[in-house]
C-alpha cells in the first residue's frame, strides 16, 4: 500500500507514517487533524481530535470547481472525528484539493490522484516509450498519470536523461512509474540550480523522496558538501540504487577531504568509518611490509568513484609489498596478484573479498566443510562445501567464507557462468560500463549472450551494484530454461504481491522446485540483497536439478 502527503501544513505539525501511508498532522490551538490519501484504495481518511464543543466536521474534495466528495461526520466512541470515503471511480487523474473544516477553521491542500483504470491504459504507452519519444508520450498520456506537463516541459531534458538512467527493463506499474518520475523530477530540479546554496536547499527538500539521509549530508563540512553538490549538478548518475550512489558520494567527499589530515585519520575513514560501503579486501593489506605507507600512497590522490578508490588501494598494496617471510627468498607466492583484484588471473570480486577460481591445492585442513564460519550445522554448509570442491566458489581466505557478505551483479553473473555454462562463448553484447580490461568481462558477456541478463537500461549493466534476491531468481530461472529444464510445480511466497511482476513467475517456480525456500516467516524478501550463503544454496540446488 502506498500513500502520499496531501496537506502542505498551514499550521505547525508533524508527519506520521503508518502502513506505508503518510499522514500530515495539523496542530491548531486545541485541534489535531490527520488526513491520509491512500493511492492504492483511492480513498481519503480523516481523523480529527479536538476539544472544541462541536458535533460535526466537514471534508470536501474538489477539482476545477467540481465537488467529488462532501461529507459531514461526527465523533466515534473515542470522541474523535473519523471518516473514510472512496473517491468515485470516474475521478480522472489530476490535481485535487482536500479541505477539512472544524469549528469554523478550514485547512486545505492539493494532492495528485491517479485513476488506476486510466493509469493502466496510459502505462501501456509509457512502458513502450523511448528516450526520443518520451516527451510526446508524456504530452499524450501524462494527465492520466497526474503528470503536470508544463512542469515536465520546464525540466524535460534533465528529467528525461535521469528517468532513462534508472528505468528498469521490465514493465512498470503506475505506482512504480510515479516513484521513478518523482525521483527524476527532483534530481532534474536540483540540476537546474545555479549555486550551491539553492542546490543544498533543494537536496534537503527532496531528501525524503530520493531516499537520502539528511543527517549524513548535514554532518559534512562545507567543502565536502560542495563536492557532493557538484556531482548532482554534473548529472553524473550511474550506480543503482540511487541511495547507494548518494552514500558513495558522501564517503568519497569525506575521504577526499581527509587527504590533508594524518595517516591515522585517513586510515580510520577508509577502513573503519566506510569499511562496509567500500568493501575493501584487506587480507593482503594486513600482510603489508608498511601499512602506513600503503595509506600514504592512497592519500596522494582524490577519487571520483568507489571503484577508482578500490583500485588505488589494491595498487598501493602491490607497490609496498608483503612482509619478508624470513626465508631469505622474498615473499614466496605473494606475487601472483598481490593486493590488486581483477588482474590477469580468473577471479570473482566479492566486493569485500575475492574468490580465486584458478586451480589450487585444497588446504590440508579441509574436510567436508572447509571454513570456520560455516560449521557442519550451518544451513548452507553442504552447498558451500560442494561448490568449493567444484572450484565454483572459494573463501575470503583459507579459513573463512563470510556467508553474510553481499554479492554484486558481476559476481553473480560469474558464479552462474562458472557453475552452469563454463564453455559458453563470449558474446558481442556490449554494456557501456563493462570493458575487456575488467575481471568480469568474459562472464558478463557470456551471460548476456545466453540471455540470462539484460542490463539495467541506458546501455548499462552496473556490475558493482548488489544483486537483489528477485533478480537472482530471474537469472537462475532463465539459466534453467536455457538448459531445457521445465519447472512444472509452483508455490507462492507470503509476500508474493511485493515481488516485481517480471520476477513473480521465476520466484514461484524456483520455490516449487525447492531451489528457493524463503525467509523464516515464509516471505521471499524480493528486494533484499543476495548474500554469499544464499547464492551458494541457489546454485547448489540448481545443479542438483540439472544433474
Amino acid at each position: 500500500m502506498t500513500g502520499k502527503h496531501i496537506f502542505e501544513k498551514l499550521c505547525a505539525g508533524t508527519i506520521t507514517t503508518a502502513m506505508m501511508i503518510s499522514a500530515v498532522t495539523c496542530v491548531g490551538a486545541q485541534t489535531e487533524a490527520d488526513v491520509l490519501y491512500n493511492s492504492e484504495a483511492e480513498s481519503i481518511s480523516v481523523s480529527v481530535n479536538t476539544d472544541k464543543k462541536v458535533k460535526t466536521a466537514v471534508l470536501t474534495v474538489e477539482k476545477d470547481g467540481v465537488f467529488y466528495a462532501i461529507a459531514e461526520f461526527g465523533r466515534n466512541e473515542d470522541g474523535v472525528f473519523a471518516y473514510t470515503c472512496a473517491l468515485p471511480e470516474y475521478c480522472a487523474s489530476g490535481r485535487y484539493v482536500a479541505k477539512i473544516t472544524v469549528g469554523g477553521e478550514t485547512d486545505e491542500a492539493e494532492f495528485d490522484h491517479v485513476n488506476k483504470l486510466g493509469a493502466a491504459v496510459a502505462m501501456e504507452t509509457v512502458n513502450r516509450a523511448t528516450k526520443e519519444t518520451f516527451a510526446q508520450t508524456i504530452k499524450d498520456v501524462g494527465e492520466m498519470l497526474a503528470v503536470d506537463y508544463e512542469e515536465f516541459e520546464k525540466y524535460s531534458k534533465n528529467l528525461t536523461d535521469v528517468y532513462f538512467v534508472y528505468k528498469p527493463d521490465s514493465d512498470m506499474t503506475s505506482a512504480e512509474f510515479a516513484t521513478l518520475y518523482g525521483k527524476a523530477l527532483a534530481l532534474a530540479k536540483i540540476a537546474e540550480c545555479t549555486d550551491n546554496e539553492s542546490a543544498e536547499e533543494m537536496i534537503y527538500a527532496n531528501a525524503g523522496k530520493l531516499g537520502f539521509d539528511r543527517t549524513a549530508f548535514s554532518a559534512l563540512e562545507e567543502s565536502e558538501k560542495s563536492e557532493v553538490i557538484g556531482r548532482f549538478l554534473a548529472m553524473d548518475y550511474g550506480i543503482k540504487p540511487l541511495t547507494t550512489q548518494f552514500e558513495h558520494w558522501i564517503a568519497l567527499a569525506d575521504i577526499n577531504n581527509n587527504r590533508d589530515n594524518s595517516v591515522a585519520a585517513y586510515k580510520e575513514a577508509l577502513l573503519e568509518t566506510y569499511d562496509e560501503l567500500l568493501g575493501l579486501d584487506t587480507s593482503d593489506y594486513e600482510k603489508s611490509a608498511d601499512k602506513s605507507e600503503v595509506i600514504r600512497e592512497v592519500m596522494s590522490s582524490s577519487y571520483d568513484s568507489v571503484a577508482e578508490l578500490r583500485e588505488a588501494f589494491y595498487d598501493a598494496v602491490d607497490k609496498v609489498g608483503p612482509k619478508s617471510s624470513g626465508s631469505g627468498g622474498g615473499g614466496g607466492g605473494s606475487s601472483s596478484g598481490g593486493g590488486k583484484k581483477g588482474s590477469s588471473v580468473s577471479m570473482v570480486n566479492w566486493g569485500s573479498e575475492v574468490m580465486d577460481t584458478t586451480p589450487q591445492k585444497t588446504p590440508e585442513t579441509v574436510e567436508n566443510v572447509p571454513f570456520a564460519d560455516v560449521p557442519a550445522d550451518h544451513w548452507c554448509s553442504v552447498p558451500v562445501a560442494s561448490l568449493y570442491e567444484k572450484k565454483i566458489i572459494n573463501g575470503v581466505d583459507a579459513k573463512h567464507f563470510a556467508p553474510e557478505n553481499k554479492v554484486t551483479r558481476a559476481e553473480f553473473a560469474k558464479m552462474v557462468v562458472l557453475a552452469l555454462f563454463p564453455d559458453a562463448d563470449v558474446s558481442s553484447v556490449a554494456f557501456e560500463d563493462v570493458n575487456s580490461s575488467q575481471w568480469y568481462f568474459d562472464s558478463v558477456s557470456k551471460a548476456a549472450g545466453l540471455g540470462l541478463i539484460n542490463g539495467t537500461g541506458n546501455g548499462s549493466f552496473e556490475p558493482d551494484s548488489t544483486v537483489s534476491r528477485q533478480d537472482a531468481a530471474v537469472i537462475i530461472y532463465r539459466a534453467l530454461e536455457k538448459k531445457g529444464k521445465v519447472l512444472s510445480s509452483t508455490s507462492a511466497f507470503t509476500d508474493n504481491d511485493q515481488i516485481a511482476s517480471y520476477a513473480r513467475d521465476a520466484a514461484s517456480a524456483l520455490k516449487g522446485a525447492g531451489i528457493l525456500s524463503g525467509m523464516n516467516d515464509g516471505s521471499f524478501a524480493p528486494n533484499g540483497e543476495l548474500t554469499r550463503a544464499q547464492a551458494a544454496k541457489m546454485l547448489y540446488e540448481t545443479l542438483g536439478i540439472i544433474s
